[in-house]
């Protein structure tokens, strides 16, 4: 109907008007269409605000059509004068959102990294997929932050979202949250905290089956990003078979990255699946997802001795951790050097220990991994310590105003 409508300016007044309705009915893809609908002819702020709410919509809906380009679009006209720091810092976060959607974990957290003008809201975007990458004590902190700050400061009405997101993390530990009621005058506010409440419930009880229900009544819903984490947290607890034609759903459809590493994990059957599922995992940021996986296909020497090099860098939520294995934590603390890229002589140098000592630490460590020396380790475990990826284009990384992050060399062998 917009496409009708007869004048650029009424369009833009009703594509606006839509968008507000449309959030406060939870209609995502009507949020999503609305955003589209307002053109090049519309004012500076006004696009920077399509462009933001746009993303958001497509991040929730997993109907990701070009974030990058829209994103790329909006920057420039924020490098133009357009828009203030609200509005700014929502485009931000909905760039945030769409790289969590699409499974590139790393690039979202380097935005995280940035100053934030609406704290609250931010955090509360990190918190969604927070037990992904930190143990699952910070990422209930990185909720519990985001409730404080909008208790204070809640310009986007974030905090429900933010209060479901912090009793999922206490569920996730065993620990039950008050109930909150749910306002009575925003039924899409009011439907998605009951999402949330039911999925923490499916956590406090360690339920599958339940979380698999919760999964695709959110999807009913249209809030296809909430139902897939419900999926994975499914995976996680061991319902791979019963989710995993979900899953590919989304991988297939829409082509979504976070979906597709997803899938890989819900149809692991043998135990290289399960370590291809924890590299996937690993190189999309999530080390703490990828450690799960990993987890559930340990069943020589060499696999709980790559679990003992992952609890270096990772700390699941499911499964008992730290492991144990055939090495000492010297051998470890050694080993994982090696990965890193240290030579023997710089090894001995950091640990204070001869380099014969060292020859010996990494000559016991291979004979009890079953590991044919140096390159067989790195063929099997070197992407435990690949560097993070450099930031893409846009990230808090190499943005204006924003904190430059860098990634530490290693010493070349």
């Amino acid at each position: 109907g917009l496409a009708r409508v007869g004048t650029p300016a009424l369009r833009t007044r009703l594509g606006l008007e839509l968008l507000t309705l449309s959030g406060l009915s939870g209609d995502l893809e009507g949020v999503v269409h609305a955003a589209r609908s307002i053109g090049d002819d519309a004012d500076d702020d006004t696009r920077l605000l399509a462009a933001a709410t746009r993303l958001f919509g497509e991040g929730l809906t997993l109907s990701l059509q070009d974030p990058e380009g829209t994103y790329r679009l909006a920057r420039t006209l924020v490098e133009a004068g357009a828009g203030d720091a609200l509005l700014i810092d929502r485009l931000e976060m909905s760039r945030a959102l769409t790289d969590l959607a699409d499974g590139r974990l790393l690039d979202a957290r380097h935005r995280f990294a940035g100053d934030r003008t609406a704290l609250g809201p931010w955090l509360t975007v990190e918190a969604l997929l927070a037990d992904a990458w930190a143990p699952v004590v910070e990422a209930e902190s990185v909720a519990a932050e985001a409730v404080a700050a909008l208790e204070a400061f809640d310009p986007l009405g974030n905090l429900p979202q933010a209060r479901g997101l912090l009793a999922l993390r206490r569920a996730q530990q065993g620990v039950a949250s008050d109930p909150v009621p749910p306002p009575e005058s925003e039924p899409g506010v009011a439907a998605i905290q009951a999402i949330m409440d039911d999925r923490a419930d499916a956590w406090l009880s360690r339920s599958p089956a339940a979380l698999v229900d919760v999964g695709r009544r959110a999807v009913a819903m249209g809030h296809r990003l909430w139902g897939l984490c419900c999926f994975i947290d499914a995976v996680r607890l061991g319902a791979r078979d019963e989710v995993a034609a979900d899953v590919e759903q989304f991988a297939v459809a829409g082509g979504v990255g976070l979906a597709r590493v997803a899938a890989i994990h819900a149809r692991a059957a043998t135990v290289d699946d399960h370590w291809a599922a924890a590299r996937a995992w690993w190189a999309a940021g999530a080390t703490s997802y990828g450690a799960e996986a990993a987890l559930a296909g340990a069943v020589s020497d060499r696999d709980r001795a790559g679990l003992q090099l992952l609890a270096t860098s990772a700390a699941p939520t499911v499964g008992d951790w730290p492991p144990t294995g055939p090495w000492t934590d010297r051998q470890v603390g050694v080993v994982r050097r090696v990965l890193d890229g240290a030579t023997n002589q710089a090894i001995a140098d950091e640990l204070f220990i001869s380099r014969r000592t060292v020859e010996n630490h990494l000559h016991a460590a291979y004979s009890a991994a079953g590991l044919e020396g140096r390159d067989d380790l790195r063929d099997r475990f070197g992407w435990i310590a690949e560097p993070e990826s450099e930031p893409t284009a846009g990230t808090a990384a190499n943005r204006p105003g924003r904190p430059t992050m860098s990634t530490p060399t290693s010493a070349n062998e």
